[in-house]
């Protein structure tokens, strides 16, 4: 939840979510729910490797 006069807390995860969508679901054109939970995980393990924090080097 968005804390009142703090618009960037959320800014993150909608980051992530967009990405999410834009490179993972929305190209594979999948036809049932139960697709996609299956292929979040590999995307995410992708998503992780690729783009790696500054943080943690």
């Amino acid at each position: 939840m968005r804390r009142r006069g703090k618009p960037y807390d959320n800014a993150m995860m909608r980051s992530f979510l967009k990405t999410l969508k834009v490179e993972g679901v929305y190209p594979m054109a999948f036809e049932r729910a139960g697709d996609v939970a299956e292929h979040l995980p590999r995307f995410i393990d992708s998503y992780n490797e690729r783009r790696l924090h500054s943080a943690l080097g």
